[in-house]
């Protein structure tokens, strides 16, 4: 006599058979999330993280192979058939070969088609691939001012932080250069994008040094600062400690533009030496304490402290 099986215990069993068989199931077959994208508008591929790094491997300058291009071409026909906006990505970049010295009218034009049906799935690594193609004329095809301003709203509005950030930038550019037929050259709205820019990636100190550069066209001194101050860059902190000196720009502080000269030539000294010897910056802050000192008389010599430099002849 056969024992019936509890309903309960049939349908564990067929969970398991189920989460098993998906467990083995090809890599291809599963659907992972596409890097790059903004989380409103994610893409899914079956190319994962580990396939992705060893494919963009492919397109090393110092190791670039053209058998190797062929192999990744055979190997994501697959995916290119089942539409995957990676594959698709990937096969127009295997095309795309004119930056390493061998490209061809036809396969450019594949290469064109197939960012295209990409970008066309919303990934933004295509979208900025066709900004810039569109901008520059890259691949035989002339330069569009309204495709490229197009594709870069599109970056914008489907890629991550990064994606944005860099995206803002390029608009801000465009409404700096003031070469573009498409926008008018407009400081403010430089501003706008690049402040909109530095939301996504505040950190970002060629922007910083960017705003903080377009603050003092506009004579801004005191906005300027602020942005030169986030800023990683040493020489944008020697710039706001001179402005502080000299108290033409924005109010005297000779404290705050000590301080300043202080905690930078510290750093340098760690990595220069003493006299800051070999230092290539535009301003050497020890050069500046100690004309400030001898030549200027802005600081004592208490003020000028461990940097006195007794050597320093004012020209």
């Amino acid at each position: 006599m056969k024992t019936k099986r509890p309903f309960a215990y049939k349908l564990l069993i067929h969970t398991l058979l189920t989460c098993l068989t998906l467990h083995f199931l090809p890599t291809a077959q599963a659907q992972y999330r596409v890097p790059g994208q903004d989380s409103a508008y994610a893409l899914y591929s079956k190319i994962d993280t580990l396939q992705w790094k060893e494919y963009n491997a492919v397109f090393d300058f110092e190791k670039f192979d053209l058998n190797r291009i062929y192999e990744l071409r055979k190997a994501i026909q697959p995916y290119v058939e089942a539409q995957d906006p990676l594959g698709e990505f990937l096969y127009a970049a295997s095309m795309d070969l004119y930056p390493y010295g061998h490209g061809e009218p036809k396969e450019a034009q594949i290469a064109l088609t197939y960012y295209t049906k990409a970008a066309n799935k919303g990934l933004a690594e295509a979208e900025r691939m066709l900004f810039d193609l569109y901008s520059y004329g890259l691949m035989g095809q002339e330069r569009d001012e309204k495709k490229a301003f197009n594709y870069l709203q599109r970056v914008i509005k489907h890629g991550d932080a990064t994606f944005k950030a860099k995206g803002y930038a390029d608009l801000a550019g465009l409404f700096d250069s003031g070469t573009s037929s498409f926008v008018k050259r407009n400081k403010d709205s430089v501003i706008f994008y690049l402040e909109k820019a530095l939301t996504y990636t505040p950190n970002d100190g060629w922007l910083l040094d960017y705003a903080a550069g377009t603050y003092e066209e506009k004579r801004n001194y005191t906005k300027a600062m602020t942005y030169l101050l986030r800023s990683d860059n040493e020489q944008s902190h020697i710039k706001v400690a001179e402005w502080l000196m000299e108290g033409k720009k924005v109010k005297k502080d000779v404290n705050q533009s000590l301080a300043i000269l202080y905690k930078i030539t510290d750093t340098l000294i760690k990595e220069y030496g003493k006299n800051l010897d070999g230092y290539m910056g535009g301003s050497n802050p020890m050069h500046l304490l100690n004309n400030w000192y001898r030549c200027k008389k802005w600081i004592t010599r208490e003020q000028l402290g461990k940097y006195f430099d007794p050597n320093w002849i004012c020209d």
